[in-house]
């Protein structure tokens, strides 16, 4: 396209994005332009911009508020607005189709994997506290944390005692420096979480299914089912 638009802001969504970083950079962009009061959008192509049904609408009703307002699919050579004939139209919702076709392929590719490696007995998502990520055979697999083993078998010990509830647990963690991935402390909700994982006994939970770990456990069945009674109570 050749229409001496000048760049005020480029957001950038790469082809192996996840859908909630796709959605996350979608919404920023959204809010920037009704901030900005911009009238031009321009895409290198639908792919990229969006991948689903629910986020084309919202380009849609935000063509229709204003009959200046355009969007420009670069290499699909689309120049969509309110008044833009049906088979511009049409042709956008084919882009969008497609979009949504590719996205819902790779989740299906993706599931294939899980699968496979759920049979194997490794869960295909980060281990929890007290586990770390390691290459055996090429392949990555789960196996305990020397620094944070000894910290979450505490804090499972540690909830057994009388004078100990959830939060108490949450500042015991804090105390002993146990954090997320992107090291923020633990709260409530989240510690619940690692007392009711059975993953530490050996038992992967995923997409609401339960299946044998092939990984070590580091949670005696004994203290974990004591510690889910005194939850239950």
């Amino acid at each position: 396209f050749s229409k001496e638009l000048n760049v005020i802001k480029v957001f950038r969504i790469t082809e192996t994005a996840s859908k909630e970083q796709s959605r996350k950079i979608f919404h920023e962009m959204f809010d920037f332009i009704a901030k900005e009061n911009i009238y031009h959008l321009v895409v290198e192509k639908t792919d990229r911009f969006t991948r689903n049904f629910r986020d084309a609408v919202a380009i849609d009703e935000w063509l229709e508020k204003d009959g200046q307002r355009r969007l420009h699919c670069v290499k699909e050579n689309i120049l969509l607005h309110k008044e833009a004939k049906s088979d511009v139209k049409f042709m956008w919702n084919i882009h969008v189709s497609v979009a949504k076709k590719y996205a819902d392929n790779l989740r299906e590719e993706s599931m294939k994997g899980w699968a496979e490696k759920l049979a194997q007995g490794w869960m295909p998502a980060p281990p929890p506290p007290g586990y770390k990520t390691a290459i055996e055979n090429g392949k990555r697999i789960h196996v305990p944390d020397e620094r944070t083993k000894p910290l979450i078998q505490r804090a499972f010990k540690l909830y057994l005692e009388p004078s100990y509830s959830i939060m108490s647990i949450c500042d015991e963690m804090e105390l002993m420096g146990i954090t997320t991935r992107k090291g923020r402390y633990y709260h409530k909700s989240q510690v619940q979480h690692i007392l009711t994982n059975p993953y530490y006994i050996g038992i992967i939970r995923f997409n609401g299914k339960e299946y044998p770990g092939a990984h070590e456990p580091i949670i005696d069945k004994d203290l974990f089912d004591k510690v889910q009674q005194k939850m239950r109570g």
